[in-house]
């Protein structure tokens, strides 16, 4: 067969009687062709953006060499090869098994490929998907030594991306128009839908502000089984908005990755479709009102083209029609419009996640870029290939349990807070006609020329001078003067600035001209557009300069956002700082606060304290805790085991403080660790004994509850002391256990006591107990004893 493969062979048959061939022969006889080789079913695919993808198949019509006792299988790899960019174009593998069908015993695999999804405008290509020798195949059998697998033709179709932000109070940057829509609606509304795929972002507004619309208080975000809430809607006129990450689906699977930035205010959500979410928590103080709201900003691939719906528009490449509602009539009034895509009560995803389905399941699908250094390749879980996904900012510099914000917490001491009521009532806010000049003097003329020098001078303002559309800028300068001059402050100009650098750093990377080529010929993005950005445009109170903020004189931290000096200003503890320990350990605490920096001298202390009456009282020394930066308004520190988890009383109290340069600490607050099976506190250390319980030797006791020496709970004749009674010794001998056995009153019950030693069961006026069946008729006077199994 060497030499032969690839080609068609027959056999051809005569047939003669003379052994020396001179005799007579019959005619010849030739069989049917049989194609020798590994064949694929496809010479030539094309793979789109916006297309699923594509199944190559690949087949050896005869026996491979590794069919043994030992061996059924035989690798091959392949390699993408192109003159622009092999990473344009990914495989679920790079190495391929051909495995044996015990049916037709043939053996096949089958490559799939897939175009990347990369959010460059970078043209189609042309791909060879070329086979690397088949070394395994030749040290088994030599007819394979030199075969060369003819490679297959792979052309790549480019497709555009599209980006949807939603900032301030808030505006809503549409996919195709690039129209500035306004939400004037209190409510939860859906953002963004994929018509095709579980893809879908929703968001919901609270008022924010006396003289102002709405902002953004919460964003769940679901694609496949992965959902992902970020919320500050929760909280009360005295308390910060902290905002908080859930998972409300359950763990993320596999592909999803959800980084904080350094500052500890941003999250960068990247799905394995490409699609990316960032979400920016902000908090502007006037006087003793603390207003906080979310930013986001939504960044598309292709494969929705056509098949989108919601308040970032139509994704059609049509800018007409993206005022669509969900009425599927236009809607030229944005109240109007916004007012339309509001989600029904019941059918939002912040009350109903989805459940987890194994459709969208995941967990051994990779893409891959297979090049000629690596018989490996890089292999992910996502199809995309997004600059952003590992190159916008830097990476956190971590400490010790440290940057925890949006990553799951590894433990369930946690209080189980209020639920936040998503279904309220809409509210559609109408503002009052713009003033002419503002409460504190304020004019369009100062409010323009205030917002024309904020934006021009963002950190990508004399990079993008030339690249935005000066319509646009001018839109953004226009909608920043209308937010100043009704909120009469600039509490929303740093989101003005950002929404101008996310546009900005979209359009640099969707050229392909910026990109630099590296050794092993992947694009590299600009560093000015990725890298040397920094958080939170500094707060405007430094410069920036290759990813790091220098700092005014004055203020300090990754985006210079603290005043120097300044202590930590706790506002409250998550629960209020009350730890019922029937629902967790009361082991660790989150502290809501002000001036919170990540960092080597973040540190947590505290004191242990007693309660008495409405009183704590402080005593022994200040101890160091570790400490978890959560956010930049939350930290987590953990606490020593607490007496009511020893059993050695039923509450206990630790005075907790926080410093960020190891020197100078909060004020200190308490947190209140009781048992609730008896208790009910208040965060001033006052607290309540329940009725129907007991509270004896300092510990919390459930009525009923017995002794090692014969006592019991009895809260009708006394809460603090064993009561006796002399049928104690009767009902646990006759008694096994409290619960689990038919109900001799009600056959379908099987909720009454268990009896032993020939007893029988109280009935309904004492259920869970057991006595002499002589004595049943007095189980009415009996205590209600719990009985343990």
């Amino acid at each position: 067969m060497k030499g032969h493969l690839d080609t068609e062979l027959r056999c051809e048959v005569r047939s003669f009687y003379d052994s020396n061939y001179r005799g007579p022969k019959s005619d010849t006889l030739r069989s049917n062709g049989f194609w020798v080789g590994i064949r694929k079913h496809n010479n030539s695919i094309t793979v789109d953006e916006k297309g699923d993808e594509q199944e190559i198949t690949i087949e050896s019509t005869v026996p491979v060499p590794c069919n043994s006792l030992f061996m059924n299988t035989c690798s091959f790899e392949v390699e993408m090869k192109s003159s622009v960019d092999p990473n344009d174009v990914s495989t679920t593998a790079c190495i391929y098994q051909l495995k044996c069908d015990k049916t037709t015993h043939k053996y096949s695999t089958t490559i799939k490929v897939v175009a990347t999804r990369d959010f460059v405008k970078d043209g189609d290509q042309q791909h060879v998907l070329a086979f690397r020798p088949l070394n395994q195949f030749s040290l088994m059998n030599t007819m394979w030594q030199g075969y060369n697998f003819p490679p297959i033709q792979i052309r790549s179709k480019d497709r555009s991306h599209a980006i949807c932000p939603a900032f301030s109070d808030p505006h809503i940057t549409q996919l195709d128009s690039n129209k500035t829509v306004g939400v004037y609606t209190v409510g939860n509304f859906l953002y963004y839908k994929s018509k095709i795929r579980p893809f879908q972002v929703e968001i919901t507004t609270w008022a924010c502000g006396k003289h102002w619309k709405p902002c953004i208080c919460a964003v769940v975000a679901r694609e496949g089984n992965d959902v992902i809430q970020i919320n500050i809607c929760s909280k009360t006129s005295t308390q910060l908005a902290a905002p908080e990450v859930t998972y409300p689906s359950g763990p993320l699977t596999g592909g999803t990755t959800v980084d904080p930035d350094p500052s500890g205010k941003t999250l960068n959500i990247n799905f394995p479709s490409g699609a990316s979410l960032k979400v920016s928590a902000h908090m502007h103080v006037t006087g003793s009102d603390k207003t906080s709201y979310l930013n986001t900003y939504l960044k598309l691939p292709t494969d929705d083209l056509d098949n989108s719906e919601g308040l970032c528009g139509t994704f059609d490449g049509n800018p007409a029609n993206d005022m669509l509602g969900s009425d599927g009539l236009q809607h030229p009034d944005q109240a109007e419009f916004s007012k339309s895509w509001i989600i029904p009560p019941g059918y939002s995803l912040f009350e109903n996640p989805p459940l987890h389905s194994t459709a969208f399941d995941h967990k051994n699908v990779h893409y891959c870029q297979c090049d000629s250094k690596t018989s490996q390749g890089i292999c992910t879980k996502s199809k995309a290939k997004n600059p952003l996904a590992q190159n916008t900012g830097k990476k956190p510099r971590r400490h010790v349990e440290t940057f925890r914000w949006g990553q799951p917490r590894g433990h369930d001491d946690y209080p189980k807070e209020p639920q936040m009521i998503w279904n309220f009532k809409p509210e559609i806010i109408k503002r009052k006609e713009r003033a002419v000049v503002t409460r504190s003097g304020m004019t369009e003329a100062m409010a323009r020329k205030t917002c024309t020098a904020d934006i021009g001078g963002s950190s990508l303002s004399t990079r993008c001078h030339s690249v935005l559309p000066s319509v646009m800028v001018q839109k953004y300068i226009d909608a920043c003067v209308e937010d100043m001059m009704f909120s009469d402050s600039d509490m929303f100009n740093t989101g003005y600035m950002n929404v101008f650098d996310y546009q900005c750093q979209d359009t640099v990377l969707r050229d392909v001209s910026n990109y630099a080529i590296g050794p092993d010929r992947r694009r590299i993005p600009p560093a000015d557009v990725t890298n040397h950005l920094c958080p939170n445009q500094c707060s405007r109170r430094g410069t920036c300069h290759e990813g790091s903020c220098t700092c005014h004189t004055g203020y300090i931290g990754h985006d210079c956002s603290v005043p120097a000096g300044a202590t930590p200003v706790i506002s409250h503890f998550r629960g209020d700082g009350l730890c019922d320990t029937r629902d967790r350990k009361c082991m660790k605490v989150q502290v809501i606060a002000e001036n919170l920096i990540a960092g080597p001298n973040l540190k947590c202390r505290y004191k242990k304290a007693e309660i008495g009456g409405n009183s704590i009282s402080p005593y022994g020394p200040h101890v160091e805790v570790p400490v978890s930066f959560t956010s930049f308004l939350e930290v987590e520190c953990s606490l020593p085991e607490n007496l009511v988890l020893m059993n050695e009383n039923y509450k206990d109290a630790f005075l907790v403080s926080v410093t960020t340069d190891g020197t100078l600490y909060s004020a200190e607050h308490p947190f209140i660790i009781y048992d609730g099976t008896c208790m009910a506190c208040n965060t001033s250390g006052h607290c309540n004994l329940k009725d129907n319980t007991c509270m004896i030797d300092s510990l919390c006791r459930r009525s009923g509850e017995q002794s090692l020496d014969g006592g019991y709970c009895n809260p009708h004749s006394d809460h603090y002391s064993w009561s006796r009674s002399s049928s104690v010794t009767e009902i646990n001998h006759y008694t096994a256990a409290g619960s689990g056995c038919q109900c001799g009153y009600d056959e379908m019950s099987f909720d009454c006591a268990c009896c032993t030693n020939n007893g029988c069961q109280c009935g309904h006026v004492n259920p869970h107990i057991c006595t002499n069946c002589t004595h049943v008729n007095l189980c009415s006077s009996y205590p209600k004893l719990i009985v343990e199994n």
